[in-house]
Formats: C-alpha cells, structure tokens, sequence
C-alpha cells in the first residue's frame, strides 16, 4: 500500500517534539512581540448564511441580509497566542472557520501562510490544511480508536508509512502525557485527557497554525489550567501560532499576547493583552474583562458599605506603567500619600492581579479625618491616577454620577451587559485612561456634597 512506501518530509523534519527550536518570543502579552510577518490576514470579510437566490434578491431589492461576520480586518502574527472573544452569536467561530476555508467569505479575503485562500478549489486547499490543526470544544474523538489510533487518524489519511506513523504518534503522546493511556478508549478517559488527544491529534501533521475553538469550554477549572498550560508550550516550544477561541475573558487573561473582541459580527477592538485590559475602548471589552479583574465595586457593594461606614468612600486604580503602550500609571504611590496626610484610611474591597506581568486592579477604601484632611487626601489621590469617589454616607455621590465622571463610564454603557445578566450594577473594569477623567471626577463629587 502507498502508506508503507511514501515518506511525509515533515517526517524528517523533527523527531522530538519536546526538543524543537523555541523561537525567540518575549512574554505572554508583551507590546514587544513583534514578529515580522503575518502569518494570517484576513481583509475585510463578510459572511452571509443565505443561498445565492437570496444573495441575489438582496442586492437587487437594495436590502441588507444579517451578516455573521460583517467587515472584518485582522492580522495574526507568526509565533504568537492570538485571542478571539465575544458572546454566543459574535460570529467568533464563523471567522476562525474561514482560516481553514470551512467557511468561505461571501466577500473580502483570505491569506494563510502568504496565500490568498480565498477561492481556491478543495485540492489546491489540502496542502495548506495539512499546515492548520484544530481542536474541538466536544473533542470530536472516534469511539471506535484508541488513543494512539485517533493520533494516527491523520497520518493514515495523508498516506504516512508505517514505521513514521508509530514514531510521530509515540512522540505526541509522550509530549502531552498519555503515554500510558495509548491503548485505551475515548469512553476511558476524562474530559481533560479527551483534550489532550484531540491536541495531539491536531499536532500530528506538524502544523503552522493550530485553531482552538473552544477548546477549554467543556472542561473543570483545573483542567483548563492544564490544557492552557500544554497549549502555551506548542507555542514556546513548537513555535506554532495559536488561533484562541472562547467566550471566557479568564482563558484569555492567561495565555493570550493578542486579543480581538467580536460583536455582532463586527470587530470591536483589538490589542496587546496588557493594554486591553489597562485601557479599553468599548463597553463590550470593559463588561468581559469585569468578570476576571477587581474593579470598581458594585452598586449593591457601595450602598452596603455606607450603611456600615460613614467615612468616604474612594476606589483607587492600581495600575502599572506600560509607557510603550501608553498605559500610564495610577495609584502608584498610595502608601506615601497615606504616609503623608494626617487621615486614617480602611482597605474595604478589592484587589489586585496580574495580567501580562503587570499589576492591575482597584481597591475601596473609607477615609476619615478632619474634612479638610479628608479633602487634600483625595485631591492627592486624583493627581496621582485614576480614582471614583462615591462619598460619604451622610453626603454619597449617585452610584452612576461616580462612575460617568471616572474611567469606569464606557461600562454603563454596555448594551449586553443587561441580556448577559449584568448590569451598571455589577463589578466595573478597568478602563482607559481619560484626559477628563480627572476634571470631572472632581466636579462629580464636588456637586453632590454641595
């Protein structure tokens, strides 16, 4: 048979996995990944589920069809872990499918590996396909396999020999820990050991690209860790670009360099991982990031605070400094300034954590004193970053008047936030920093003591 004479020259290429060259990549989410070339550019594609009838009478009636991708641009860089997010329906997985060309645009186009895919027949399509592998949110395991037959799955369908076949699948399963599982079933396994099949199986062919479409969303916490992990060490180690897919701003924060946010087909933004979560531009990116990073507190938070303490309530940002990227910092020098200022201060609510090796976060907290104390403290506060100023007890600032005058505001405006089950109420993110920030943050709290 063919399969026992014809050598793949992938075959040749790379023996051990665990040993290839690491590419010189700097830190998850750093501004200064820079590699030199897309790998992907996909230019201005629409996608439109309709027959071509429809398509037609759409254009003759002048109307416009409902686009599941609608005017997208991105380009994805070689080497790097590059983040697709949004909610059910943003048309995410549509525009990771048209990668691979399951999809195909109804306008616009497609490069991959510095080829226009665009409209290639499926035989030209195959040797570019053989260079993407894709993981599954349902893993998409044949029963019927074992563990290293499902590896192998690929390897018989492009014609590998034998002894090549044996040697890759080997490799794989030592690489992401199932050596000892080789001979067993999908019906064996746990759900994070499904995964890592599925991976080793989309590893098989060595690919250029992997596209992980959901990967980590069927699985426990901890099991996401894991895949995380092992997904992050085929791209340090193997150099492979990684298309990440999910709706999970947490999976993200963990591995992502890059991050494109989806809405209702459009993209909504896209940057470095530091600096979206420093500095977003649209209410869609702050309400996803409230969901992993400590913000400013909640209205029920802030109500149940000044029922408890009547001194006035301040959230400070804490944000490191990333001046390539123009994050500027905030709340950098809290404890001098309490040092400084004869005020008593009580850490109430908030955190801090990392993202992309950088701190970020926003603590609450009361200060009491002397009014004239309490008012210097805070202006030292302000003019040292970003803070909301809900004040005090007898005197508080309306909980949407604090946050339209600080850099939460683009939160409330979040049309999802209320139909995903948010709301202006729920924890607020961190948002970009404002020239008026400041100003008006002043003026807000100033009015309302008034």
């Amino acid at each position: 048979m063919s399969e026992h004479t014809q050598t793949p020259p992938q075959a040749v290429q790379e023996s051990q996995p665990t040993q290839a060259a690491q590419p010189a990549q700097a830190a998850p989410g750093s501004q200064d990944s820079q590699p030199s070339q897309p790998i992907i550019r996909l230019s201005h594609v629409t996608k439109v589920f309709a027959d071509p009838r429809a398509l037609r009478k759409a254009q003759k009636n002048g109307t416009t069809l409902p686009r599941a991708v609608d005017d997208v641009s991105v380009e994805i860089r070689q080497g790097e872990i590059f983040g697709i997010i949004g909610y059910s329906g943003a048309g995410k997985s549509t525009l990771v499918r048209m990668i691979n060309a399951l999809e195909r645009p109804t306008s616009g186009t497609v490069e991959v590996l510095g080829r226009d895919i665009t409209n290639l027949s499926e035989g030209k399509l195959r040797p570019i396909r053989q260079k993407i592998g894709m993981v599954f949110q349902q893993f998409n395991l044949f029963e019927s396999r074992t563990v290293a037959g499902n590896i192998a799955y690929p390897l018989v369908r492009d014609h590998w020999r034998q002894d090549y076949r044996d040697r890759r699948v080997k490799e794989l399963l030592e690489f992401v820990g199932l050596t000892e599982h080789a001979n067993k079933y999908p019906s064996q396994l746990s759900g994070g050991q499904k995964q890592r099949v599925g991976i080793a199986r989309a590893l098989a062919t060595h690919p250029s690209i992997l596209l992980a479409d959901e990967a980590t969303s069927a699985l426990d916490p901890e099991t996401t860790k894991d895949v995380l992990d092992l997904l992050r060490r085929i791209n340090r180690q193997l150099g492979v670009t990684i298309v990440l897919i999910t709706h999970q701003m947490d999976v993200i924060k963990r591995i992502a360099d890059r991050v494109l946010v989806m809405s209702h087909g459009k993209a909504v933004e896209e940057n470095g991982l530091f600096s979206l979560f420093a500095a977003p531009k649209s209410p869609v990116t702050s309400h996803f990031i409230s969901t992993v990073l400590d913000g400013a507190p909640s209205r029920e938070t802030v109500d149940d605070l000044h029922r408890h303490y009547d001194g006035r309530l301040v959230t400070v940002v804490l944000r490191e400094p990333a001046p390539e990227a123009g994050i500027t910092p905030s709340g950098q020098n809290i404890s001098r300034l309490i040092a400084q200022h004869p005020v008593t201060t009580s850490l109430l609510n908030g955190g801090v954590n990392e993202v992309a090796g950088h701190a970020l976060g926003a603590i609450t907290y009361e200060i009491t004193g002397a009014p004239g104390d309490v008012e210097d403290f805070v202006a030292a506060l302000r003019g040292d970053g970003d803070i909301v100023d809900f004040g005090t007890a007898a005197a508080p600032v309306d909980y949407e008047k604090a946050l339209r005058a600080s850099i939460f505001s683009n939160v409330l405006d979040d049309p999802l936030a209320t139909v995903g089950g948010g709301s202006a109420g729920s924890a607020q993110s961190l948002s970009a920093p404002s020239t008026n920030a400041q100003t008006s943050t002043a003026q807000a709290s100033e009015g309302e003591q008034q």
